[in-house]
């Protein structure tokens, strides 16, 4: 009897393992290793490190072991250690299971969806082949998807649909690497950009910046500001309970919406040093052969003129738009490259309420709503 308790103990180490192995990703960015169905980053950030917990427990609780580790730290000091490894195995094996279960998507070990490379979403292969098509996604939490999960902002939504109408099509298949960042200014996107770019081969270039204008921080790899919610799915569903009840409602900082009181904070995107930086670096990423797509953000509710969504083919409907909404970077961008068919300008003007959280950002049939007009401007500029 006791050796079977043994036996069903020693096993029960190794339950992180087991549940990281029944994982099955969702996602189409999954790598098939021989026969393991797991995305790179489960195989680093899940698989592997469970299996070494359990191992380091295994040998821990082995008879010769431990009665060897007593004798020499007379027992305090390895008890210590056992007892702090195994808080440590309870909190994987509820993590990891949670994630096996409840968070298929997840291509990493952090709930946003950060992968280890350091953008959003499922890990891109740095091998490209003739028919693969890259695409980065720049901007600041717009496009990051604050609020959603990765798969649920807009990067992912296009991909999925570029992918479902146009691959038949053509035989190619399109890889959109979000490189958004929560409260990034354009120049933190041009940075990130041009650190990707050293490691893919991009065709095309989406820009989706303005409300941060231009900011003085910026980070290449994980996100370090990630709020410790993002980063384990358990603590993400205690947060997600606490945070629906009325009392903490009522009091938190985080309800408060942005209004048109907060328009000098929230739209920077109408100085002069901000719109010469980003002319020049459309122009830089021209010259080099990357396309370019420019989205102009939604104005505050109630404040943009036009229709509450449209890709104007008309050019002089959307000057018209532009100077009726005083919109300088529109109609700069508008004069020194509509003429090219390299680039290609999006006018996302008032975005119906239904498809916000609050007064910037979308919610996940938003960002769904303008993937179809994102991913009809990425189609256009690959065909000329």
């Amino acid at each position: 009897m006791k050796k079977t308790f043994k036996i069903i103990f020693k096993s029960l180490l190794f339950l992180p393992f087991f549940f990281a192995l029944i994982h099955q990703s969702d996602s189409v960015s999954v790598v098939n290793t021989f026969i393991l169905p797991y995305s790179i980053n489960w195989l680093i950030g899940v698989v592997l490190p469970s299996l070494v917990l359990s191992i380091i427990l295994y040998v821990l609780v082995n008879t010769r072991l431990r009665d060897w580790a007593i004798s020499i730290m007379n027992g305090g000091p390895y008890l210590s250690i056992l007892i702090f490894m195994l808080f440590v195995w309870l909190f994987v094996t509820v993590e990891v299971g949670l994630r096996s279960f409840y968070a298929k998507h997840t291509p990493s070990p952090f709930h946003v969806g950060m992968n280890y490379l350091g953008y959003r979403g499922s890990v891109i292969s740095l091998f490209k082949s003739e028919n693969d098509i890259y695409v980065a996604a720049i901007g600041g939490s717009t496009t990051y998807g604050n609020g959603v999960d990765w798969w649920d902002a807009w990067p992912a939504y296009t991909e999925d649909r570029l992918n479902a109408q146009y691959n038949i099509l053509n035989h190619k298949r399109f890889h959109i690497a979000n490189l958004g960042l929560e409260a990034a200014g354009l120049d933190c996107g041009i940075r990130r950009f041009e650190h990707f770019d050293r490691m893919y081969d991009f065709d095309v270039l989406v820009i989706h910046a303005g409300y941060n204008g231009l900011g003085d921080w910026c980070q290449l790899w994980l996100p370090i500001n990630t709020r410790l919610r993002d980063v384990s799915l358990l603590f993400y569903m205690v947060l997600d309970f606490v945070e629906q009840q009325e009392w903490y409602t009522r009091n938190s900082f985080w309800n408060l919406n942005i209004t048109k009181d907060d328009e000098d904070w929230i739209q920077r995107d109408t100085n002069s040093e901000f719109i010469n930086v980003y002319l020049e670096f459309v122009s830089e990423v021209l010259s080099r052969g990357i396309k370019v797509v420019s989205i102009l953000q939604p104005g505050l509710s109630g404040t943009s003129s036009g229709d509450e969504l449209k890709h104007h083919q008309n050019i002089d409907e959307l000057k018209l738009t532009l100077a009726v909404r005083a919109d300088d970077l529109g109609l700069r961008l508008v004069e020194e490259f509509n003429h090219l068919d390299d680039f290609v300008i999006i006018d996302l003007t008032d975005v119906p309420d239904k498809y916000k959280f609050d007064s910037v950002h979308l919610n996940a049939n938003g960002n769904k709503y303008i993937s179809e007009f994102i991913a009809s401007s990425i189609s256009n500029v690959i065909s000329k």
